[in-house]
């Protein structure tokens, strides 16, 4: 069965998408890709005629929605009875299609194909399919659970100045022609007041709060902010599309941003769990999802060359990784968290070498002049400076209104060490669970957490 490769290229740009997303902690296991057993797809795929499809489509449907065994088997009797490769096919591209959002359904499809097939040769890999679905399934209902606790998908809180303007009121009132008056009805949420005003980057925006502001112009806040626009009306009568911010308590925030990180640990795994689904429906074995799994599979084997770049998709992002990717095939271990949360989340990769005590005479003559081509590359791809893998790895205090705290271990619960300014710069140490990271401050070793540091000033 020819199976659609589209989705390939997007294994790509994951990568860039998990370097901040915390994925790998120690607080959960990276996914395994089984090496056996392997799919063995049909040759040629079937086309189904539309008849067959719409029967075979209601039979799957009402599968999907039956909960008694009893019926769940008469439904797989009937699918029995028609054709085999036709049916196989069908199934497979429904798991392929609902695996990216619909991990329940592909648990389902999983279970059809085996009651279906008992007997069948890939019965081992729709069982791993199965696997992965159960997995998946419990990091969206542990993400769901802290996204209720905050009534929000938006987590992380920042902070930054904004200028209040006006308070929105559900009415029109008198106002300066064409501003913004009045948020729209069907958004505005319960026990929230909103404020018109602009964000720190000068934009014109919403500001939700519990509590009203007691002064406009600039105000220091904590906010959160999902990266969607709503709808407000103007004096004029006209819709307009801005962004809309939370405002946050500010002892909240620590919490909130430990939450927010391990959300975004479970989302990477979740989303190679989606990956890992089509990888074993593909036919892949363990190898060659490990060269799937990097920027530049060859890069310790072969010099790079012009051609290596030409995926459509390449960037400097990707470059960056490529380059790291040398490093990590050598396991040295990365003080920057958000690389340690990206290497940590693969399973080739072993950390095992301090970076002040990385070697790079380990590298082959090979492996030197690809990090030699990359770096050299990385600015006609848009790139402004190399990230240093080595080094120095001093980062600042960014993101807070005063101060943030140091903590004995990486858990806000722990003892508190001190507080280290806004501004102030930190040698990073390691990367830590829970969106921590080890740092030195003033002689003292401690955690802080992520989210509050930057390698620019």
């Amino acid at each position: 069965m020819k199976r659609k490769e589209s989705w390939k290229k997007a294994v790509l740009i994951l990568g860039i998408a998990l370097v901040g997303s915390g994925i790998g902690g120690k607080g959960i296991a990276p996914v395994s890709v089984y090496a056996e057993p392997e799919y063995n797809p049909l040759e040629e795929d079937i086309k189904i005629p539309s008849e067959d499809y719409n029967e075979i489509k209601e039979l799957v449907d009402e599968y999907l929605d039956e909960e008694k065994d009893r019926k769940k088997k008469k439904i797989a009797k009937k699918l029995r009875k028609k054709d085999e490769d036709m049916i196989k096919q069908w199934l497979f591209n429904y798991a392929i299609d609902e695996c990216d959002y619909n991990l329940k359904n592909t648990a389902k499809i999983a279970e059809l194909y085996e009651m279906v097939y008992p007997d069948d040769e890939c019965q081992d890999v729709w069982e791993n399919v199965s696997d992965f679905c159960q997995q998946g399934i419990s990091y969206d209902d542990q993400i769901r659970t802290v996204q209720r606790k905050y009534d929000s998908n938006s987590i992380e809180v920042n902070t930054g100045t904004f200028y209040i303007s006006n308070k929105l009121e559900t009415q029109y009132e008198d106002g300066l022609e064409g501003s913004i008056n009045k948020f729209a009805d069907y958004l505005e949420p319960d026990n929230m007041l909103a404020y018109a005003g602009y964000d720190p980057s000068g934009t014109e925006c919403v500001i939700l709060t519990e509590k009203a502001f007691e002064y406009g112009g600039n105000q220091e806040i904590a906010y959160s902010y999902d990266g969607e626009k709503r709808t407000v009306y103007t004096t004029d009568g006209f819709e307009r599309e801005v962004p809309v911010y939370v405002q946050v308590d500010m002892s909240t925030m620590d919490q909130r941003n430990q939450d927010a990180a391990n959300v975004a640990n479970m989302k990477g795994q979740l989303k190679w769990v989606e990956y890992s689904i089509r990888y074993k429906l593909e036919g892949k074995t363990t190898s060659e999802v490990f060269e799937g799994d990097y920027i530049f599979p060859a890069s310790s084997k072969r010099e790079l060359t012009d051609e290596d770049l030409e995926l459509s998709e390449i960037n400097a992002e990707m470059i960056q990784i490529g380059i790291n990717e040398i490093y990590a095939r050598h396991g040295r271990i990365f003080a920057d968290p958000s690389w340690a949360a990206y290497f940590d989340g693969k399973d080739w990769y072993k950390g095992t070498v301090q970076p002040e005590e990385f070697d790079e005479n380990i590298f082959s003559q090979t492996e030197k002049d690809n990090i030699y081509f990359l770096e050299a590359k990385y600015e006609l791809y848009g790139g402004s400076s190399v990230t240093e893998t080595y080094d120095e790895n001093i980062s600042y205090v960014i993101n807070c209104e005063e101060s943030i705290t140091l903590w004995e271990k990486p858990d806000i619960s722990s003892a508190e060490l001190c507080q280290i300014p806004l501004g102030t710069a930190v040698n990073v140490l390691q990367g830590a669970p829970n969106g921590f990271v080890q740092v030195d401050y003033e002689g003292m070793t401690g955690f802080c957490l992520g989210s509050y540091l930057s390698e620019i000033q």
